[in-house]
């Protein structure tokens, strides 16, 4: 298939992107525009795609007309994108460049003659996260799944679950082929590592630094943790595709993206393979029940793992921090 991405130079869509190049699918990943010839910080992403095969396609949320552009010529639109500006002292603008925009592109979509959506929203849309819900709330309301209620606490969120219901107008609607939305969903700090080893300016790769520096680092972990990353959503959404263009009427309106989780005492036997006889101490946090086992919840599907997930970051990581990993 010809699928667009949009946010393809982020942590998520750089590698989803990969993992769907690698499945023999032809990309068209949207980029941000050149400005006084360079492309900005987001310079090194772009050179990823370019050697990786992928069509890059300068658009901007801003520009109706870009939208429109990347649109034509796609038969499946996977939407990643997210336009980063202050939530909370810019509303009206945030809004604009968000959730109007993501109705601009789907708008542009279905009338060129796009097959199918797939929104990669965020388990975000059930509140503050399911550590802090069972705290609130009670063991009730764990384990969630993509039925369960959504209760959206900020502009980020309130976006996340209002495209996941203009995914389903659009699919209903219009006939679109078993257009959904995906919720990647970690334990923890599970997904945060899972989605930002791939930074060599965010926090975990700090500490990775502390470490190889030989200072001695304490990470608060619960004792199980799940690692959703970019090539995980790429299997998903490959598997979507290829089921919903078959047989729209099989795919539900959200998933869940979870994975097999790991304990804490194996993430640090992982990272010293990887990294070597370091001081890394793990200190652990309360934790309630998993959100299960299964990147796409009631489709049998074997996923990568956490342990696989968080390998491939550790490895990424220490490339580009110059680092030869050990193992």
């Amino acid at each position: 298939m010809k699928i667009g991405v949009t946010g393809a130079t982020g942590k998520i869509g750089r590698w989803l992107v990969r993992e769907l190049l690698d499945r023999g699918h032809t990309i068209r990943a949207m980029v941000r525009p050149m400005r006084d010839g360079f492309w900005g910080n987001t310079a090194s992403a772009v050179e990823e795609l370019r050697s990786w095969g992928a069509e890059l396609f300068p658009a901007d949320f801003a520009d109706d007309q870009s939208l429109k552009d990347f649109a034509t010529g796609i038969e499946v639109l996977v939407h990643n994108g997210y336009h980063h500006v202050d939530e909370d002292h810019f509303p009206v603008e945030w809004t604009n460049l968000n959730i109007l925009a993501s109705i601009k592109l789907y708008d542009a979509f279905w009338r060129s003659g796009g097959r199918q959506i797939l929104f990669i929203s965020s388990g975000a849309v059930y509140g503050r996260g399911p550590i802090y819900e069972e705290q609130r709330f009670g063991p009730t309301t764990l384990p969630i799944d993509e039925r369960t209620m959504r209760a959206p606490r900020g502009l980020y969120a309130v976006y996340k679950s209002c495209i996941e219901d203009a995914t389903v107008t659009f699919k209903t609607v219009h006939g679109l082929a078993a257009s959904t939305s995906l919720r990647p969903a970690g334990e923890g700090v599970g997904e945060l590592l899972g989605f930002r080893c791939y930074d060599t300016k965010g926090a975990f790769a700090d500490e990775v630094r502390r470490l190889l520096a030989g200072e001695e680092v304490t990470l608060k972990l619960p004792p199980q943790i799940v690692c959703v990353d970019g090539r995980d959503l790429g299997i998903g959404c490959d598997l979507l595709i290829r089921q919903g263009l078959s047989n729209p009427t099989s795919i539900a309106d959200w998933y869940i993206c979870s994975n097999r989780p790991i304990s804490a005492q194996r993430f640090q036997e992982v990272f010293r393979e990887v990294f070597g006889s370091v001081k890394l101490r793990v200190e652990l946090l309360p934790q309630g029940r998993m959100l299960g086992d299964a990147l796409l919840t009631g489709m049998g599907y074997q996923s990568r793992g956490s342990e696989r997930t968080l390998r491939d970051h550790l490895h990424d990581l220490a490339a580009k921090l110059g680092v030869p990993p050990r193992g």
